[in-house]
């Protein structure tokens, strides 16, 4: 995986990802205990079996963010299921994405800081 700071990581060498309150970022505790911090996005590469170790990167965005009725997420290749995820670790709903990309209402959830996560990719968005 590849954090927005530049810094790549084996999904194997992560051991946990936590945030303190009140900041937009989160931090990736290695199985080594080393800490890489001020993480905002991750993308993924994904590896094609069938063509002999070629890499894809999986771009996936959600905007608009921050969000106040409608969020939208998008760079999908195929039909996968995703979920929003409260701070707290809590699934608060559940979505299938189709043809690249998929539209949420998130009009009734609380104002705070949400994770959207898929198969291969763990955005965060503010809810305002």
């Amino acid at each position: 995986m590849i954090c927005d700071n530049g810094i790549d990581i084996a999904v194997e060498e992560v051991d946990y990802l936590f945030r303190a309150d009140k900041t937009e970022s989160f931090c990736i505790m290695k199985k080594n205990n080393e800490i890489v911090s001020d993480i905002k996005r991750i993308t993924f590469d994904k590896r094609e079996l069938s063509t002999a170790g070629a890499i894809t990167k999986v771009e996936i965005a959600c905007y608009p963010n921050s969000v106040t009725h409608t969020l939208h997420i998008s760079g999908m290749v195929n039909e996968m299921t995703g979920s929003i995820v409260s701070i707290d670790g809590r699934v608060i709903k559940t979505f299938t994405i189709k043809n690249g990309g998929v539209s949420i209402p998130v009009y009734d959830l609380p104002e705070g800081i949400y994770f959207v996560k898929t198969n291969n990719s763990v955005l965060r968005f503010v809810k305002k």
